[in-house]
């Protein structure tokens, strides 16, 4: 392409000659516009009389300009040896052909000139399309664009262009494109390789005269899908959280910056040298749920920009709460991390009364963690050294979660003896069985009462037709609850204990995998109608009490309050009750469609649950009538106040605080009682409501403390004022 331009120039030059020799030129001179040109009369002699010039043929014009003195009446021309015609500030209208006639005494003598005039290159204008300008003047456009070069300047005649690449790591140039008239190509899919500095040179084919112009290209590429953003503890300080935000992949790197719900701005990075930004938060900033966004932009998207969140919690933790392995052999215990971020740390301890006692991976003892669930793996264990509980912490710096396990630890069983035993008392079972059916006869028939509940839920109550007569006659020897507490109950001496009922729990599948599945906490309603059940997987079963048969056989037994046919019922209370406590309160909050006097008390149960929160149901509706918040850990123990302040209710909390409430204030926090250095395991109101106990798991000096209040009835301030039982 370069040769064919060549050769297209040569052949102007050569158009000239041929025209200049038709008209009978005998010599050709460029000049450029604005310039100053000498015209040289070849054939002037010493012996000429006179030089005359002429813009043309002679007789044709008249004269331009002759050394006899006539002068020219454009000042721009002048004489040069008194021969030679110079121009000075050329002009377009100065090209053309001049001739010089030499006067003498016999003849005449004539040189013709031909003129010709160029202007330019002045500018070299270049576009690229499609392409941005940055504020310094550098073009850049997008991977895999489409790019249309073109250059263009003022020059007469038409100049030839020059295109030059080079990379901007290197002044080598890549590759040239040349053009006699057009400036203009085309680059498809454009890549990195094609980022450098583009220059179109244009010069002028008669002059030589040539400009220049350069611009730098850039090849951006923008990063794929979105912002990343996680968040972890920092590795220098546990209460530091470092938050992360990461958007690789493009070029240049995008400005990110994390921002608060408050859409306050917490870390900005304004340099684009990195795709990640870290915004470290202290304990000021670590609120629970509190949400964090990162905002990213590019500048190949200048109108939008991609944002990624994280929301911040404490850890929730489970586990099995019972694990049994045999002497000599392994035992293997598990907990998972089932929320928290950031990503909580595991811990193993040995003792909930030690709970400075980590166990180290090493030895007997293997710790390995992957994800969520971390593994604890005894080797050889033993009934002396390792039978217990084991505690796994989940802690982050938004809070500490703990399940504990009981290890048990039984001797290898002898299979085929107990086998043969089993088998040989069976038969003689069987052989004693069938003798004592034919010494007695039909006089002997098995007699028994299953007693279930109506609507076959989780509860079996076994008892013997004797021992329901026993128990029957027990009953209504037993005194009224009115009886009792006026002191004026003489009961029968002392019986030997009666086993009354047997409740088991038919755990629903759906539990089988959850931890805590155990019973925590039992409770009779003040009045006896009511019997309340926390059966560990965050179900309360209400049972009307005394139970009653559903063969012939019935406790005679007068209910009051709840009605004939009162039925079993169940609060769902969402996360597993450690505490039960029941209260008659007056008056009763009314309910849709209920009419009640405004002096009726109604049947409340509060229940103390795994995350800290403290429920309270209305008995006969099953309502939720509070939902208290205060506690930071499991809510371990209820007491409600009796008497007149039946509304102030009291709990005790593995948070190590014991704190009171007012239900009449709906659910008021009135007070919170610190002083423990250790869970609180227990607490109870004193029959007269002025002092209330609470018992906590430290070994010395002080397990059980006294809170007193003044002369009036709780819900007073209440003050320690003595520690024992050390």
């Amino acid at each position: 392409m370069a040769k064919g331009l060549v050769v297209t120039a040569g052949c102007v030059f050569s158009l000239f000659a041929l025209y200049a020799a038709a008209a009978g030129t005998e010599e050709w001179v460029v000049g450029q516009v604005g310039g100053d040109v000498t015209l040289t009369c070849r054939n002037a002699s010493q012996r000429a009389v006179s030089v005359e010039w002429f813009h043309g043929e002679p007789g044709a014009i008249p004269i331009l300009f002759s050394s006899d003195g006539k002068l020219p009446s454009d000042a721009r021309f002048s004489l040069v040896g008194n021969s030679s015609l110079r121009i000075s500030g050329l002009r377009l209208q100065d090209e053309g052909n001049y001739t010089c006639k030499e006067v003498l005494n016999e003849t005449d003598h004539t040189h013709r000139i031909q003129l010709l005039m160029a202007s330019g290159p002045e500018r070299v204008n270049i576009s690229i399309s499609p392409a941005t300008a940055l504020p310094n003047g550098t073009l850049y456009a997008q991977r895999h664009d489409v790019l249309n070069f073109t250059c263009t300047s003022d020059s007469l005649p038409v100049p030839t262009t020059k295109w030059s690449f080079s990379q901007s790591s290197s002044n080598q140039e890549l590759f040239t494109e040349v053009n006699s008239s057009l400036g203009y190509f085309v680059l498809y899919n454009m890549s990195p390789r094609y980022q450098g500095n583009y220059s179109c040179s244009a010069t002028n084919p008669l002059s030589g005269h040539q400009a220049t112009s350069t611009y730098e290209l850039l090849i951006y590429d923008p990063p794929p899908l979105s912002p990343r953003c996680w968040a972890q503890i920092s590795t220098e300080d546990f209460g530091l959280v470092q938050m992360f935000c990461t958007w690789s992949g493009g070029y240049p790197h995008p400005t990110l910056w994390w921002t608060n719900r408050e859409n306050m701005t917490l870390a900005v990075d304004a340099t684009n040298r990195t795709d990640t930004i870290v915004a470290t938060l202290n304990s000021s900033h670590l609120d629970y749920g509190k949400e964090f966004v990162c905002h990213g932009h590019h500048i190949t998207h200048q109108e939008e920009s991609q944002a990624c969140s994280i929301q911040l919690e404490g850890p929730l933790v489970m586990s099995d709460p019972i694990r049994t392995c045999f002497a000599g052999r392994a035992a293997i215990m598990t907990c998972q991390v089932t929320a928290g971020n950031p990503p909580a740390k595991i811990t193993w301890l040995r003792n909930i009364t030690q709970p400075g006692a980590e166990i180290q991976s090493g030895g007997r003892f293997l710790i390995s963690q992957k994800g969520s669930i971390s593994t604890l793996v005894i080797q050889n264990c033993s009934r002396g050294t390792d039978e217990g509980y084991y505690l796994c912490i989940a802690e982050n710096p938004l809070g500490l979660k703990e399940v504990y396990v009981h290890l048990r630890v039984t001797e290898p069983v002898n299979i085929g003896g107990i086998v043969g035993a089993t088998v040989v008392l069976l038969l003689l079972g069987v052989l004693i069985l069938f003798g004592v059916l034919l010494y007695i006869g039909s006089r002997i028939w098995p007699k028994g009462n299953i007693l279930r509940n109506r609507d076959e839920s989780s509860i079996l109550v076994l008892m013997d037709s004797e021992e329901e007569g026993q128990l029957t006659e027990m009953a209504e020897e037993l005194p009224s609850p009115q009886a009792v507490a006026n002191g004026s109950f003489t009961g029968p001496a002392e019986r030997e204990p009666l086993l009354v009922a047997e409740l088991k729990p038919r755990r629903p599948q759906q539990y089988d995998w959850k931890s805590s599945c155990e019973t925590w906490s039992v409770a009779f309603s003040p009045d006896g109608d009511w019997f309340a059940w926390s059966q560990g997987h965050c179900v309360v079963t209400l049972l009307p009490w005394p139970l009653e048969a559903t063969d012939r056989q019935y406790l005679k037994t007068k209910v009051k309050g709840r009605g004939a046919g009162a039925k079993e019922k169940t609060l769902e209370c969402g996360q597993i009750v450690w505490g039960l406590a029941f209260s008659s309160w007056l008056p009763c909050p009314p309910k849709k469609h209920t009419l009640r006097a405004p002096s009726t008390s109604c049947l409340i149960l509060a229940t103390g649950l795994n995350d800290g929160q403290i429920k309270v149901w209305e008995v006969q509706t099953g309502c939720l009538l509070f939902n208290m918040v205060g506690h930071q850990d499991v809510v371990r123990d209820l007491s409600f106040a009796p008497g007149e302040s039946s509304s102030i209710l009291v709990s005790a909390s593995r948070d190590k605080t014991v704190r009171v409430w007012d239900l009449s204030q709906n659910g008021k926090q009135l007070q919170v009682l610190s002083g423990h250095v250790q869970w609180v395991y227990c607490c109870s109101v004193s029959p007269d409501g002025q002092m209330l106990c609470s018992a906590a798991g430290e070994k010395s000096p002080h397990p059980v403390a006294i809170f007193c209040g003044p002369k009036q009835r709780l819900p007073r301030q209440f003050t320690a004022i003595g520690v024992f039982l050390t």
